[in-house]
């Protein structure tokens, strides 16, 4: 797959950058959640709760890295720059949800608090392994 993006031209790469921020956050997601299904057939009694972390911790986080990391390996130039922008996407979902649970009462919960905590940890780690690897 490296090879065929870094085959295309600069013009295609950036035209990609969304398009793989978008599909990489969204696959991944889906197939932790599917994974994590499956895997609950062997959970027993903590399936519930293996479920939820699952769902709210694992697939957020991994989705949030996937998503800012291979954005800035799409692109041409600037990767660690583009990593950046992906990140502050998800950065800005944040500080909404972080308004909300602010200024509204009801809507929020724990699955919330873990959703900030664990997208903010995934692009922190993107942004960190993005420094090592596109510098």
């Amino acid at each position: 797959m490296r090879v065929w993006i870094e085959n295309r031209s600069s013009l295609t790469r950036w035209i990609l950058v969304p398009i793989v921020f978008i599909a990489s956050s969204c696959l991944i997601y889906g197939t932790v959640i599917i994974a994590s299904w499956v895997l609950s057939i062997t959970w027993r009694e903590d399936a519930e709760y293996n479920l939820w972390v699952s769902k709210n911790i694992i697939a957020n986080a991994v989705s949030a890295y996937c998503a800012a990391y291979f954005s800035g390996w799409t692109a041409p130039k600037f990767q660690l720059a583009t990593t950046c922008v992906a990140a502050s996407i998800y950065f800005l979902i944040n500080l909404f949800l972080i308004y909300g649970i602010l200024t509204s009462e009801g809507w929020w919960g724990s699955d919330t608090i873990a959703t900030i905590l664990s997208t903010s940890g995934g692009v922190i780690l993107a942004i960190w392994m993005a420094k090592e690897d596109f510098d």
